[in-house]
């Protein structure tokens, strides 16, 4: 099982547990995309045939492949936005592979694996994801009508990563991790906690970058000591659960983009991440959290649709509703969706500026 569950016989840390958790639904986030119902806008594309006869009847007749259809016709709208659609979901069912297989062998301790998986997820797929995200139409020239692998290869050495995290941070506005932390995880070379360090050590026996070159007589992660794996799984944890809130902030910009209409998911799935972070925060002494927490139990009151109750939420019940997706009234104990008034908060908030955001939480 990939959530550790209270009572759970494992190897791992109970202080890692928490975060591993974190990671586990947040990786939920990810795969509802590509098989739950509320997606299903994801696979298909209705085209309009604007009173086209010719049109509709070579689509009926289905005797050439719909992209061809669309780019004959300069459909370019259409067609960017089928061709995204694949793209995202195939490069999604891929991508969740690396990431369970990361967080289960990670509980194991097997911490050379878990690095080397992750690699291609954040470093590569979620490169173009980001740029999709930043710029879908010009991407889609370079992948589609373009079409050479070295006008979008993630690694091109032209490719300014700074700056491209910067314009996907902007459009997602998160709390945190800011655009240098999520820069420095994934590509800076010259810090040894940096997921380009540890991926290249975990896959290389030897590396002979001056950053982290292999010692003399050793092996990168061969001969590691137990209280080293545990550096590492701090390392491990205290870093996934923030390219997951990350990721799955970069892709759902883009999916709930090509369904506009998904307002309450769209939201739901935010307050999620958002809660996510602040766990994260949460510990013994933490001020910041205590004030966030006070600040949403203050703000987020909705009335029972079943008993007509007005309910006002504690940190409690907001943690719950990360882990269970679902708020319940105090009174009667039924579920207690978000309001039409609650989302209007939701999306105002979410909309401000992450300085904005802890102005409001003081």
């Amino acid at each position: 099982m990939i959530v550790i569950e209270k009572g759970t016989k494992t190897v791992l840390s109970a202080r890692f547990h928490l975060a591993n958790n974190i990671c586990a639904y947040l990786y939920d986030q990810i795969t509802e995309i590509l098989d739950a119902p509320e997606y299903e806008m994801m696979a298909n594309t209705d085209i309009d045939f604007n009173d086209d006869p010719e049109l509709r009847a070579i689509f009926e007749r289905q005797d050439s492949h719909p992209l061809d259809i669309l780019q004959q016709f300069e459909r370019n709208a259409e067609l960017e936005v089928v061709v995204t659609k694949h793209l995202v979901m195939s490069m999604l069912a891929d991508m969740v592979n690396f990431i369970y297989e990361s967080i289960i062998i990670a509980q194991k301790g097997k911490m050379s694996v878990a690095y080397s998986l992750i690699r291609k997820p954040f470093k590569d797929q979620l490169c173009l994801l980001e740029q999709i995200l930043v710029d879908r139409e010009e991407f889609f020239q370079r992948f589609f009508h373009h079409g050479d692998s070295s006008a979008y290869d993630p690694s091109a050495p032209s490719l300014d990563k700074r700056e491209l995290i910067k314009k996907a941070s902007a459009k997602i506005n998160l709390l945190a991790p800011d655009a240098d932390f999520m820069y420095d995880i994934r590509y800076d070379r010259s810090i040894h906690w940096g997921l380009s360090v540890l991926s290249d050590k975990a896959i290389h026996i030897v590396t002979s970058n001056k950053n982290y070159k292999t010692p003399n007589q050793d092996m990168n992660f061969l001969f590691v000591a137990p209280e080293e794996v545990e550096n590492l799984q701090e390392h491990y944890y205290f870093a996934m659960p923030q390219l997951m809130i990350y990721t799955t902030a970069v892709i759902d910009d883009i999916v709930f983009g090509l369904m506009p209409h998904k307002r309450g998911l769209r939201l739901e799935k935010k307050l999620k991440r958002f809660l996510g972070q602040i766990m994260l925060m949460d510990h013994p002494g933490g001020v910041e959290s205590k004030k966030v927490y006070r600040f949403l139990s203050a703000q987020m009151k909705s009335s029972c649709p079943i008993c007509a109750h007005r309910n006002r939420y504690t940190k409690r019940d907001f943690i719950g509703y990360f882990f269970e997706h679902v708020l319940y009234c105090k009174k009667c104990f039924n579920t207690v969706p978000l309001s039409e008034e609650l989302q209007d908060f939701l999306a105002d908030f979410f909309h401000k500026s992450p300085e904005a955001k802890v102005n409001d939480a003081e």
